[in-house]
Parts: structure tokens; C-alpha cells; sequence
């Protein structure tokens, strides 16, 4: 192939794994985003060019990113190894995204952190598509086209409002327990 943005391994299309070549644009914006709490990102999408694409501009911005191609990888990985986030296409074989969300929040799988930050990557960008992924437990989502500047933000924006959110969950559940064990505690002596 000859195209100066993809490098194209020669493999045969269905099966190759594009990646973005040294001349291809990164990003709009010449600076480096700031990476601050996200790290280690796991990818899920079952389109080769689109996964390869995302982990390569994601690379080159400092994240360590492993990418799988559905959701029932998804929820392998996460059995065995921990991420600061999930980005999962929602239109996958075997095991949508949508599902994957719902069982990682459910916390039915032993090992997976059901509070990881999930973010979707869909075509799907109606607001009603918005308000289903938030309802399956997503905490936001980016329509594709992505625009790779805006994903970025929002893994940052995610991954940094995760630790606030479980302090203020824990800070709840904690006075949820006093006030509970003050209630007991009143109704023996009664």
C-alpha cells in the first residue's frame, strides 16, 4: 500500500493489524497532552484498523495500552490484570459493549474492579445512545469518528474524578454505618 498515513504489513486486509506510520498526524494540537492519572488502558474493539489506529496515538501519547478485539477478552484481561480504564466499542461479536459494562459493574466476576472508569467508543451518537451507556453503568462515551484530542480529555477528565468519587462513596457508606450502628445501639436499650 502506498497511502503515507497507514502502513500496511502485507498481510491480507481482513487479517492485518494497521498501524499508523511515523508520518501520519497525531494530533491537531502540537503539545503533548498532559497524561495524569490514566496509565494503563485496555482497548476493546473488533475493528483491526480503528484498534490499531487508537493504540497507536494513545502510545505515542505515554499510555500503555492493550487492545483485544471483544468483550469476552475484555473481562479476561480484567481478571487478570488491573487498568485505570476501559475503552470499549459497543458494537462487538460474542459479547457487546453494553454487556461488558453491565457485568463489570455487577461485580459478579471475581478479580474485576467493578468501579473501572468505562468510557464507550460507538457510532452510535444519538442522546438517547448516551443515556443507554450511562444506564449500563458507562461513566461517558465519545462518538466515531473520534476526535482524538477530545478522547484524550476525557480519559484524563474520568480517570481523574474515579478517586473523588470513591472517597465520597466510602465517606457515605461510613456515615451510613454510624448512623446505622447508633440506631441499634438505641434499640437495645429500649
Amino acid at each position: 500500500m502506498t497511502d503515507p498515513y497507514y502502513q500496511y504489513p502485507g498481510e491480507s486486509p481482513d487479517t492485518a493489524e494497521y498501524k499508523l506510520s511515523e508520518k501520519a498526524p497525531v494530533k491537531a494540537n502540537s503539545k503533548k497532552i498532559h497524561r495524569g492519572t490514566a496509565k494503563k488502558i485496555l482497548l476493546a474493539d473488533d475493528e483491526p484498523v480503528s484498534r490499531g489506529i487508537t493504540v497507536t496515538l494513545l502510545e505515542r501519547n505515554g499510555y500503555t495500552v492493550k487492545a483485544v478485539k471483544d468483550g469476552k477478552t475484555v473481562l479476561e484481561m480484567l481478571q487478570r490484570e488491573r487498568y485505570d480504564i476501559l475503552l470499549t466499542d459497543i458494537s462487538m461479536p460474542d459479547m457487546d459493549g453494553t454487556q461488558v459494562a453491565q457485568i463489570i459493574r455487577s461485580g459478579e466476576r471475581e478479580g474485576i474492579d467493578k468501579l473501572i472508569p468505562i468510557i464507550a467508543m460507538t457510532a452510535h451518537a444519538f442522546p438517547q445512545d448516551r443515556e443507554r451507556f450511562l444506564s449500563c453503568g458507562m461513566n461517558d462515551y465519545i462518538s466515531k469518528p473520534i476526535n482524538f484530542e477530545r478522547l484524550l480529555g476525557l480519559i484524563e477528565e474520568t480517570c481523574s474524578a474515579v478517586p473523588v468519587m470513591t472517597h465520597v462513596v466510602s465517606a457515605v457508606l461510613s456515615l451510613f454505618l454510624i448512623i446505622m450502628v447508633s440506631a441499634m445501639g438505641c434499640c437495645r436499650a429500649t
